[in-house]
Order: C-alpha cells, then sequence, then structure tokens
C-alpha cells in the first residue's frame, strides 16, 4: 500500500450513468468512444452535449472521465464536479475526485472527499479500501490497517483491500508472515488481474525448476499453496556428490511435489537430493522458495545463501534474498546484494525497481533514485509498477 491508489483498478467508462434529461444519442456515442478508448472524440461529443441546459449528471461525469484520460486534470475536476452537484446520490464522481487529489500528495482533500462519497454509498468496499490509503498517509499504519481489516469483514473477497492489506504488513509494518498469507489470497482471488505479478515477485514466487537438466537460473514461478510450518531442514555443506543420478531423480520429484503446492513432501524430496549431492544449488534454492512463501525468512536466507555459496552466478536466489532483506529492514544488505544482482543481469527489471524505491526514501538518494527507476521504465514501460513509478519520476522535475 506504499503507493496504490485503488481507483486506479477500479475505474471504467462512467458510461451507464444514463441520465434522460438532453438527447442522448451524441451521448451514447461518446460512451462508445470511451470504451473504444477514442477519449479525443468522447472530449469533443461530451463537451458539445454539455453546452445544453438539459445536460445530466452523466454527460459531465464522462467528460470528466474523457478530460483525465487526456491528461488535463483540471478540466477533469471542473466537469466531476459539476457532475457530483448534479447528481448528489451518485459517488462515482466524488471517487475520481479524491483519486486526482490524491495524484497530487492532496491527502487532506482526498480524505475529506472520501467521506463524502461514504455518505453517499456507506457500504462501499471500494470507497472504504480508498480511505484506508488516504488514512495511511495522514495518521499513520495502524488506522489504516483497521480500516482495511473492516473492509474484509465487510466484504472478505474484494481482492484490492487484500493486494493493499499485504503490501501495509510487508511494507510499512514489516510483518512477512502476514503479509506473504494476504499475497497469497489476492493471487486466489485475482491471480490475472492487474497487480497479480507484482504479488507473485513479491512472494518471490519463480518457477521451480522444471524436471530434467538443471538450468544455473531458474525461470520464474506459480505461487504453490500455503502449508503448515515444518522443522527446518539440514543444509549440507558442498561436498562431492555421493549419487548425482539418484539426486536427480529425488530432485525432481521435489519439483513435482512443489509445481502441485504439496510444499511438505517437495521439502522432504529436496533434503533427500541434498543428501546425494550437496552441490545441487537448485535445490537449495527451491527450498527457500518454499520458506519464502511461508514467511519463514530465516530459513528461507540460509537456504539461499547455501545456493549462492555453490554458484554465485544464479541471479534468482540473490534477487530473492535481497527482498528478503529489504522485507526485513536490512536495506543496507538489500542494497548490496540487488547492486550485484544489476552487475550480473544489467537488464533485470524487478532489481532495478526495488532498488530504486529504496533509494528514494533518502533525501541523499534521490539521483540514484531517479536512475533506477528510469531504467526500470526501459525495461518495463508497461510493468504493474510502471504508472506509480513514471508518475513520481515527472514531480522529480
Amino acid at each position: 500500500m506504499r503507493r496504490f491508489w485503488i481507483m486506479a483498478i477500479i475505474v471504467a467508462s462512467l458510461g451507464g450513468l444514463a441520465g434522460t434529461g438532453c438527447r442522448r444519442d451524441p451521448v451514447d456515442a461518446a460512451v462508445a468512444a470511451l470504451d473504444r478508448g477514442d477519449n479525443a472524440r468522447a472530449d469533443r461529443l461530451l463537451t458539445e452535449a454539455s453546452q445544453s441546459p438539459a445536460a445530466d449528471a452523466s454527460v459531465w461525469a464522462n467528460l470528466g472521465l474523457a478530460r483525465l484520460r487526456l491528461g488535463r486534470p483540471d478540466d477533469a475536476l471542473e466537469a466531476l464536479r459539476h457532475a457530483s452537484e448534479l447528481d448528489r446520490d451518485d459517488a462515482r464522481p466524488l471517487e475520481f475526485i479524491a483519486s486526482i487529489q490524491a495524484e497530487r500528495g492532496q491527502w487532506k482533500p482526498a480524505l475529506d472527499t472520501l467521506h463524502e462519497a461514504l455518505r453517499r454509498s456507506p457500504r462501499s468496499p471500494r470507497l472504504l479500501t480508498a480511505l484506508a490509503v488516504a488514512e495511511l498517509n495522514i495518521m499513520g499504519p495502524q488506522p489504516a490497517h483497521a480500516r482495511l481489516l473492516d473492509v474484509l469483514t465487510l466484504a472478505p473477497n474484494y481482492s484490492p483491500a487484500v493486494f493493499n492489506l499485504a503490501t501495509l504488513d510487508r511494507d510499512v509494518l514489516h510483518d512477512p508472515a502476514e503479509a506473504a498469507a494476504m499475497f497469497q489470497k489476492y493471487l486466489k482471488l485475482a491471480p490475472t488481474d492487474l497487480h497479480a505479478d507484482e504479488a507473485r515477485a513479491a512472494l518471490g514466487l519463480a518457477k521451480p525448476l522444471a524436471p530434467g537438466p538443471i538450468p544455473r537460473t531458474p525461470p520464474a514461478s506459480q505461487p504453490g499453496k500455503p502449508a503448515a510450518a515444518v522443522q527446518p531442514l539440514p543444509h549440507p555443506a558442498p561436498a562431492a556428490p555421493r549419487n548425482p543420478q539418484a539426486a536427480a531423480e529425488t530432485y525432481n520429484r521435489g519439483v513435482r511435489l512443489q509445481t502441485a503446492g504439496d510444499l511438505d513432501l517437495a521439502l522432504q524430496e529436496y533434503s533427500h537430493a541434498l543428501q546425494e549431492d550437496a552441490t545441487m544449488a537448485a535445490a537449495h534454492y527451491n527450498i527457500g522458495l518454499i520458506y519464502k512463501t511461508r514467511g519463514d525468512w530465516p530459513n528461507a536466507r540460509s537456504a539461499f545463501q547455501h545456493a549462492l555459496e555453490i554458484d554465485p552466478t544464479m541471479v534468482d536466489a540473490r534477487y530473492n534474498l535481497a527482498v528478503g532483506y529489504r522485507d526485513m529492514g536490512d536495506e543496507t544488505k538489500a542494497a548490496a546484494e540487488l547492486e550485484t544482482v544489476i552487475r550480473q543481469q544489467p537488464k533485470h527489471a524487478e532489481a532495478h525497481l526495488v532498488l530504486g524505491l529504496m533509494y528514494r526514501k533518502n533525501p541523499a538518494k534521490l539521483e540514484p533514485a531517479r536512475r533506477e527507476l528510469a531504467r526500470y521504465l526501459e525495461l518495463a514501460p508497461t510493468g504493474a509498477s510502471a504508472k506509480d513509478v513514471r508518475n513520481w519520476l515527472k514531480r522529480q522535475r
């Protein structure tokens, strides 16, 4: 929740706010233009329709949306405020107004606008989640956390609240176990949603290595289902392989189990594989993924470190180690590992992103923050965090 303004997830065309006061043909054509992304045409049609004395709230609300999409927030605010005055029962224009205020860092006006919207729609999970974001920026994490829990009491499967709660637990309250549980829930509720890839990255869910030859750097991953805590497994020091063939077969059984979500049995198979071949970095790495998914940072860190002792070029292990340090509040170690990741793999977009986000919290490191985040945008211009990064960079000019 360090940056997510939830309206960015839920806004759609305000078309459908059909009014009856003015001739509808141009308005319907404008709504169709909004739906297909032709915002300039929608703006022209709605500007013309708004000149009619009979123009209703839907005309002004859709005009505000078109202008917002065209990058004209001041004009959008004017239209949305007019819509809000014309229809004092509809909360949606106020949601857009609050989102613009929040985008500008005007959190107190955004909070006031959201309270007004809630008077119109008092049980809206969407509004209450947005209110939690505003409260975080004004009042701190505890009121925001309580608000999000209230949202989930009202609507247990409202995925934006789950996602924001996960990021709050991870980034502000530094509760990696609870964050992991919330990210897991979010991925079950919205596996293809806008922030699903970011949730997977937060969990370090790179794919378990596929059966067969073991590549140096594992490809990236499906989440496994949550499992009960298990006793830490031994990580033997690298030694000459005792039985490489038996180790590979046991390891591949572990991969199949991990992919199926049977994490306890997967851990056992990986442990047995390491008893046959203690130099198998991939087994250590997959053990680390399982522990990280469970929020067990000490065991995850140990596994990733063992993998890197065997293969210092295993970029995914180093990246997950860095994210773990970051989640536990040790940003010095996290930055050092991320810088190594970038040296080894200069096009690792997520490493640039995480490093830049850490740097930008330090006023003395704003220039390296801008550099890292700009590089992230070059590598992932449509990534899950691209919009937020782009807006922050614009504000730095």
